[in-house]
Parts: structure tokens; sequence; C-alpha cells
């Protein structure tokens, strides 16, 4: 996911792939 690679900018997008 992109907050696994930035962790910064969008970090609540993690919780939507879970």
């Amino acid at each position: 996911s992109i907050v696994q690679v930035v962790g910064f900018s969008v970090p609540f997008l993690e919780l939507t792939e879970l």
C-alpha cells in the first residue's frame, strides 16, 4: 500500500487495504 512506501502521506489508506 502507499503507507508502506510513504508512511506519512495517507496512513488511513492502509486501514482500507486490511
